[in-house]
Formats: C-alpha cells, sequence, structure tokens
C-alpha cells in the first residue's frame, strides 16, 4: 500500500561497499522525486506545497528559531532530523493528517510503509542511506529532546504556510489551528512561538471570513 518507487524496483540497487560516491548518487537521484512530491492532498490543490519546500523551510526554521531564542538544541542534528523527515513521501507519498483523523488511513499502516520506505533507501544509499534510517526513526520516536523540538516546529512551519493560503484553504479550521498543540506541549520553550503564529492565522482567517473561536488562543 501507498508505494510509488521510481523505475522497476522488483531488484532493489545493491549497495556499492567499495564506492560511497556512487551509492550516494543512486541516492540522490532517488531523492529527487521529493520535489514533486505534494503535500496536503485533501485540499484545494492551490494550496500545496512540495515535500522538499516544506523540508526546507522546517530546516530554516530550525536554526533560526534556536538562534532567536537561545535554546540548548545541536542545531546540525536538529537540521538533519528536519531534513530527511519526509524523505519516505516520494515513495508513499503525502498521507495527510486528515486522512488519519477521518479513518481512512490508519496510523500503523502509514508508519509501516514509511519505515519500508526508508529501509528501501538504506539499501539505495549504503552508508548515507543508513544515516537516513537512523535519524527518521529518531524523529517519528520522538524521544529525544532535538527529535521534540524538530516534531512541533514541522507543525508550526504547516500553519505558517496554510496562513499563506489562507483564502484557498477549505479544509476544517477547527483543525488546522490546533493542529500544532499538541507537539508543542512537547516542547514548551516554543509556546510563544505558537501564540504568535496564532495571531497571524487569525488576522489571515478573518480576512477570509473564517470564525475565530476563543478557544483557538489557548496555549497548549
Amino acid at each position: 500500500m501507498f508505494l510509488r518507487r521510481r523505475g522497476n524496483h522488483n531488484n532493489f540497487y545493491k549497495p556499492r561497499e567499495d564506492n560511497f560516491l556512487m551509492n550516494l548518487i543512486e541516492l540522490l537521484m532517488e531523492l529527487d522525486g521529493l520535489k514533486r512530491t505534494y503535500r496536503f492532498s485533501t485540499m484545494n490543490p492551490e494550496v500545496r506545497d512540495s515535500s522538499a519546500d516544506h523540508s526546507w523551510k522546517l530546516a530554516f526554521m530550525v536554526s533560526s528559531v534556536a538562534k532567536e531564542y537561545n535554546l540548548d538544541i545541536n542545531i546540525e542534528h536538529a537540521m538533519e532530523l528536519a531534513v530527511v523527515h519526509d524523505i519516505p513521501e516520494y515513495i508513499t507519498g503525502e498521507i495527510d493528517s486528515a486522512r488519519i483523523v477521518n479513518g481512512e488511513v490508519s496510523r500503523e499502516s502509514k508508519a509501516a510503509a514509511e519505515k519500508e520506505a526508508v529501509k528501501y533507501l538504506g539499501r539505495v544509499g549504503g552508508k548515507a542511506g543508513s544515516m537516513i534510517y537512523n535519524l527518521f526513526l529518531e524523529f517519528e520516536e520522538g524521544e529525544t529532546r532535538v527529535a521534540k523540538y524538530v516534531n512541533a516546529l514541522d507543525k508550526i512551519e504547516a500553519l505558517t504556510h496554510l496562513a499563506v493560503v489562507a483564502e484557498k484553504h477549505n479544509d476544517d479550521w477547527n483543525y488546522t489551528i490546533t493542529y500544532a498543540d499538541k507537539a508543542v506541549s512537547e516542547f514548551p520553550e516554543l509556546k510563544p512561538l505558537l501564540r504568535d503564529v496564532k495571531v497571524k492565522l487569525r488576522e489571515v482567517s478573518e480576512k477570509s471570513g473564517f470564525e475565530w473561536k476563543s478557544e483557538y488562543d489557548k496555549n497548549p
């Protein structure tokens, strides 16, 4: 289910143990598909950005927010997590969280498909693929401080994108506006950032004719 691999993948690439750069080139050719993998699959097509767009902006946020708030975070490691966290989507497609909320897709099946995709990248990329696999697992498990940080910013980034496309956003605003609350509760240093992002969301949502409810202002 979900698999959407480039070319014929019945026979997986065999890593060249003696040639790191050739393995890396194979991996980079695979990952080019992330540029053409689009997010928010259940929404108006004009709302969508690519998984590569999202990952780039998240990596920028990871660095700039840590510096602005003087956070005790390994920025290099956090940026690595940000860059790889959605890599399997070029194979599985972006599995919109709204599909999970409405029961169309289970969290378990999504996790299984993405883990299988990352295992495949490990076979393609040799050492580089193994690095991606380990970083992806850390992000998904969300137990380390840095993973909680990147997870929270991952959700906040989606809110900043939706603030830009608010007029074309026809999804459930109740779900959208509270989307980052749980993740930010796991990394409370980001509550001020989420508060300010919600201020901007309130401005654009009201201009777009959406009612802002008082419960949206509650911090997680």
